[in-house]
């Protein structure tokens, strides 16, 4: 159904058509695709929503379609799509051709959309640009990939996004960091200086302990030295004993019988 200004689809319409192939409503009015829109269609082949004001994709959408292998999403308002649009879809087959038409959006190029630019750049057989309309980045907020960029470029940017200063939890965890560094230091300080204040303390103990006894040795020997000296010097005092008077033979009296 294609030019007819539709801008909703009813719950269930496709699915009352259980073996339907190909849905065409390119050129309308649609602005989201529903994750129940195509569910359960295990022979859907194709789908083509080109050209209409596309800006919302819900998760799942064109998972689990074993059969499809054709996708228009082109012309749209699209800037980004769930990691899961495609989950179970567009497996490889040999010999067989792959279509996912996604030119002419403005595609942001951030992180959420790395996983659609992984997938592309890692299966190279899918087609994603129309002649005259290539699949490329329209704009990000760093500036990085540049506008036009190629989808399936590799891109040599730092970051998508710029550093953020530390705040909260990690700043705090930085001022504790430093405090405890300042109180390691001043602890190791206090205990050096506590051990060369005893190492001092001890040594001048140990001089004056030395002192002490070099002062006995001193004073032991000169006492030695003078008992010695006294034993051997001569005596110049007389003994002093207290006998009788001695008497000559002629101060004695004479008896003669």
């Amino acid at each position: 159904m294609s030019e007819a200004a539709v801008d909703t689809i009813e719950r269930g319409v496709f699915q009352r058509t259980k073996k339907i192939q190909a849905i065409i409503f390119n050129k309308n009015r649609l602005s989201a695709l529903r994750a129940d829109m195509f569910f359960g269609l295990e022979h859907l082949y194709s789908v083509d929503v080109s050209g209409n004001r596309i800006a919302i994709v819900e998760p799942l959408t064109f998972a689990n379609l074993r059969s499809i292998r054709h996708l228009d999403i082109s012309s749209n308002q699209l800037q980004t799509m769930p990691m899961d649009t495609f989950d179970n879809s567009f497996q490889p087959e040999p010999n067989d051709r792959r279509v996912i038409y996604a030119c002419n959006n403005p595609w942001l190029c951030n992180n959420q959309l790395d996983w659609f630019r992984n997938l592309l750049r890692s299966n190279a057989d899918i087609d994603i640009d129309k002649p005259n309309c290539i699949s490329a980045c329209n704009s990000d907020l760093n500036v990085c990939p540049a506008k036009g960029t190629p989808l399936r470029d590799v891109d040599f940017c730092q970051s998508d996004n710029p550093p953020q200063p530390l705040r909260g939890t990690a700043l705090d965890y930085v001022g504790w960091i430093i405090l405890a560094i300042i109180l390691t230091i001043l602890m190791i300080s206090i205990c050096l200086l506590a051990l060369i204040r005893y190492g001092m303390s001890h040594r001048h103990k140990k001089k004056k302990d030395q002192e002490i006894d070099d002062e006995q040795r001193i004073m032991s020997g000169a006492y030695q030295a003078s008992m010695i000296s006294r034993s051997y010097a001569p005596s110049h005092a007389g003994i002093d004993l207290d006998l009788p008077k001695a008497h000559s033979l002629e101060d004695r009296p004479t008896y003669f019988t």
